[in-house]
């Protein structure tokens, strides 16, 4: 998925709340190229709209995969973000945060 303005990022968090509510994140097709320290889309593009949490994206290489963090309730041990905003992860798959996925029906 790649989100381009406000409205399409509100649109992918309704979507999550909608069919993965019990997810707390999203993959949304973001990752991080060490070849000019940019995140990019997996199209190659460069993002134009972004909706980083605060101090986001923090981990560069070694977190090279965005999300967004849908989830509204606070967990144990976990830094709570705002719903909607973006993360930078390491590009694993963890039982303590489940993550679901948004694709793009391309036309």
């Amino acid at each position: 998925m790649k989100i381009t303005s406000e409205p399409e990022n509100d649109f992918v968090l309704y979507l999550s709340h909608k069919f993965a509510p019990q997810r707390q994140q999203m993959w949304i097709g973001l990752g991080y190229w060490s070849s000019d320290n940019k995140f990019h889309w997996r199209d190659g593009s460069l993002p134009r709209y972004t909706n980083w949490a605060p101090n986001e994206p923090n981990g560069r290489a070694i977190e090279p995969c965005g999300h967004m963090w849908t989830d509204f309730k606070p967990r144990k041990g976990h830094l709570v973000r705002l719903a909607g905003t973006w993360n930078d992860l390491p590009c694993v798959i963890t039982e303590k945060l489940k993550c679901g996925f948004v694709c793009e029906k391309l036309k």
